[in-house]
């Protein structure tokens, strides 16, 4: 859970602990994001784990694990469709998990065949709702209105690559 300007968060995220990956210019990378909560979390999932590019735009970070240098990761910046589209809203049940495979971009240059790299997702949550999707009017999901934001901060990831 995040602690945001006195705002809770019921969302934690989670790397996978360790995980072994092939030499490649992409890295898959397993996130989860749990609901704490005991009611149903709708979120906006821009920039965050859960949308399909985020390995692409800035949300994992990844370090060498010796030497702590950061490793740089092909990033996009992308224009953005308002007022957000409804695949763009995610519910998660109370305690529940929802799980994807994020792939970071790199320059196979940047990393080494047995080497581990440490990887850690961090960001922002814009639009947090303590409520089932359905149960949210289109002008609040439109404009944000009544929903929380606050920090994600995962655990630390180990990213063997072989």
């Amino acid at each position: 859970m995040v602690n945001f300007m006195g705002t809770t968060i019921a969302l934690q995220v989670l790397l996978a602990p360790h995980q072994t990956v092939p030499f490649t210019s992409l890295l898959p990378i397993e996130v989860s994001i749990h609901n704490a909560a005991s009611t149903p979390v709708t979120i906006l999932d821009r920039n965050t784990p859960l949308e399909p590019g985020a390995g692409h735009l800035g949300v994992l970070k990844l370090r060498d694990a010796q030497t702590y240098e950061e490793v740089p990761i092909a990033t996009i910046s992308a224009s953005r469709i308002e007022p957000p589209l409804p695949n763009e809203y995610i519910e998660i049940p109370p305690d529940t998990t929802v799980k994807r495979t994020l792939e970071l971009r790199v320059d196979e240059k940047d990393i080494q065949v047995g080497r581990e790299y440490t990887v850690r997702a961090e960001g922002l949550w814009s639009a947090v709702w303590y409520r089932a999707l359905s149960e949210i009017m289109e002008e609040q999901r439109d404009h944000s209105l009544n929903a929380t934001t606050g920090e994600f901060l995962s655990n630390v990831g180990r990213v063997k690559v072989e």
